[in-house]
This record gives C-alpha cells, sequence and structure tokens, in this order.
C-alpha cells in the first residue's frame, strides 16, 4: 500500500519531481492543437457567464470602490512630482512614439472638433481679442491751454465721447455679427495647419513636450484633478456601462464567431506550431514556469494538500 506520509516527503523535499510535473503540463498544452485547447462554444459561454456574473454582484463593484479609494488614500500622502514615480528608462520611448510625425485627415479632424463647445470656445476667445483690440484705438487729445480754442476742443471732447460711446456700442454688435461668420473659417484653419505634413513635426514634438509638462505637476495636483471626476460616481457609470456590454445579446455570439474563426484558421497548428517565430514561448515560458513551480510548490507545502492526498491514498 502507498503511504501517503512518504509520498508527501518526497514531493517537498525532492523539488525535482514538481519541475517534471510542471514541465509536462507546460509541454502537454504546448503539443495539443488549438481545436483541442479552444472550444469555441463552451468557451464563449463561460466567459461571458463570469463577466455577467462579476458586475451583476454588487460586492464587485463595492470592492472595486474599496479598492480605488485605498489607492487614492495612499497617493495624498506622496510629496513630490509623478516624475519621481515613472521608471527614466520608460520615457524615452514613450516620448519618440508620441512625437513620431502624424497627419490627420483634415475631414475626420473636422468632424472631431467643429463641436459646440469648441465654437462657444472659439467665440470667448476671438470676442475677448477684438474688443480689446478695438478699445486700444482712441483719438489723441491735445494740449490747448485754457483759452475760446480750447473750450471749443472741451466742447467737441465731451461730444466725442457721446459720439464714441454709441459706436463702441455698434462696434460691440459688429464684432460679435463678425466673430459669428468667422468661427467656421477659424475652424477651417486651424484643422487644415494641424492636418498639412510639413506641421506633422511640430505637433509631434508638442506631443511629447506634454510628457514632461504632466510628469512636472506635484502628485497631489493630479489627485486633486481626479477628486473633480468624483470617483465614487465614476465607478457607478463604469459599471454600469460594464453592465449594459456584458448583457448584450451579441456579445455571446461575438465571442463564439471570433474563437471559431481562430480554429477554424489555425485549429490543426498546436500551441508551439503557432507561436512558432513569435518569441512568446522563448521569452514567457521561464517566468511562467517558475510562477507555476513556486505556486505547487506553496500547495504541497499546506496542510490542506497533505489531507487531501492521504484521503485519497487511503481510497
Amino acid at each position: 500500500m502507498v503511504d501517503a506520509e512518504v509520498l508527501i516527503n518526497r514531493l517537498r523535499q525532492e523539488p525535482q519531481h514538481m519541475e517534471a510535473l510542471v514541465d509536462l503540463v507546460l509541454e502537454d498544452l504546448l503539443e495539443r492543437p488549438l481545436a483541442e485547447l479552444v472550444d469555441p462554444e463552451p468557451m464563449a459561454d463561460a466567459l461571458v457567464a463570469g463577466m455577467r456574473a462579476s458586475v451583476d454582484q454588487d460586492e464587485t463593484r463595492e470592492w472595486l470602490r474599496d479598492q480605488v479609494r485605498a489607492a487614492l488614500e495612499r497617493v495624498r500622502q506622496e510629496p513630490g512630482t509623478l516624475m519621481h514615480r515613472v521608471p527614466m528608462d520608460a520615457l524615452p520611448p514613450v516620448k519618440d512614439l508620441l512625437s513620431r510625425p502624424y497627419s490627420p485627415d483634415p475631414h475626420m479632424l473636422r468632424a472631431l472638433v467643429d463641436h459646440k463647445a469648441m465654437r462657444n470656445l472659439m467665440r470667448v476667445v476671438l470676442t475677448a481679442s477684438l474688443t480689446d483690440f478695438a478699445s486700444m484705438i482712441k483719438p489723441p487729445t491735445a494740449n490747448l491751454g485754457k483759452g475760446r480754442l480750447a473750450q471749443w476742443a472741451g466742447a467737441a471732447t465731451v461730444a466725442a465721447k457721446m459720439v464714441g460711446s454709441e459706436v463702441e456700442r455698434q462696434l460691440e454688435g459688429r464684432i460679435q455679427t463678425f466673430v459669428d461668420g468667422a468661427i467656421s473659417h477659424a475652424i477651417g484653419n486651424a484643422v487644415n495647419h494641424m492636418a498639412k505634413p510639413e506641421n506633422a513635426k511640430e505637433y509631434g514634438q508638442m506631443r511629447s513636450d506634454m510628457v514632461d509638462v504632466a510628469l512636472a505637476f506635484p502628485v497631489k495636483m493630479w489627485v486633486a484633478e481626479l477628486d473633480k471626476l468624483d470617483p465614487d460616481a465614476l465607478i457607478d457609470d463604469v459599471h454600469a456601462l460594464l453592465k449594459v456590454a456584458v448583457h448584450s445579446s451579441e456579445l455571446e455570439s461575438m465571442l463564439r464567431d471570433g474563437l471559431q474563426q481562430l480554429v477554424d484558421e489555425q485549429g490543426s497548428q498546436s500551441a508551439r506550431s503557432f507561436l512558432a517565430g513569435s518569441g512568446l514561448e522563448q521569452s514567457w515560458r521561464p517566468p511562467l514556469q517558475e510562477l507555476l513551480l513556486k505556486q505547487s510548490r506553496q500547495v504541497v507545502e499546506s496542510p490542506a494538500f497533505a489531507a487531501w492526498l492521504s484521503a485519497l491514498v487511503a481510497g
């Protein structure tokens, strides 16, 4: 009869056995055809059922809310800027990516930016600029002394002020009319400027520089900005969006069709053959194997595993 205690001790004291088991599991997965690993219908059903069960539970939402609150409280206590929280080695490739010249399609760009909010913004900016410019244009005054000529000049000045106020009122109306007609033209000019290939490098540099600007602000300022979004309400909104998405009648069929297409196109290949040339097996297998080994050792060391194996051997 097999002695459970002997088996447990060997598994715990001779690590090569667990290493061989983990290696056997990974090899089996890699050598199996994808059609055996992926069964579209039950897999899609299981994924959708799991997602629906998660979003339908209020406990999940409250758990997420607690995690976000705790994270924000930790961040609130941190001094300094984001620059001190970001790995310096990660910045150059990010900035290089953002600075890559890109010329958007002007029709698409205009459709995105020609919005009521943008028009109101431009109306405020143009009106203020033109009004300020108009207020700077004033007729010159001369020092004519105290004689009759000066008196006539004073009377003329009073009359000019009265006429000027009326002109100013009419000018404000004309400015408003001009601005309303100029907004579309201004948006068009802005869109064309942003879409020109010769300006792509300049806007790319702007995107890259925005990284440095964002990282230079204190962490507390970013937290304050996040507070303006009301994180609790944001979680409720995201949760409601997820519920709508996972309960969509089309979600299950989309997943099933996508998995079925994968099986139809690649199902006869093994997982190893499918990954050949990608470098993913070589990159991910060592850390995955080490993780599985660590978890397996922890299970084998637990009293629960000893009780399970003893019950299995006892029959």
